[in-house]
């Protein structure tokens, strides 16, 4: 399966599901060794994508927190659903 233009994996050498692993290695903190070897990667490509999900974790979770405790805007409340849209977020450049 190839990747589109404009998606996450455009011209990364990693497959699909690796790509699916490390995500889930990243959420649970484990470590580059452990990831690389769970992943079947090499532990530079774990450095690579563990990076880019703390960048783009970063701006989402900075940006919510901005939104969130501004005070010109609420969010939320009891009784209240809200729904952020990636595209309102910043992403790196």
């Amino acid at each position: 399966m190839t990747a589109h233009a404009g998606s996450p994996l455009y011209g990364a050498n990693i497959s699909h599901a690796q790509f699916l692993l490390l995500c889930w290695c990243w959420t649970r903190k484990l470590g580059a060794d452990a990831a690389a070897m769970f992943c079947d990667v090499h532990i530079h490509t774990v450095y690579t994508w563990y990076d880019k999900f703390r960048a783009v974790a970063g701006h989402i979770v900075t940006g919510l927190a901005a939104a969130i405790w501004s005070g010109s805007e609420k969010m939320g409340g009891p009784g209240k659903t809200v729904q952020v849209r990636v595209a309102d977020t910043k992403h790196p450049p």
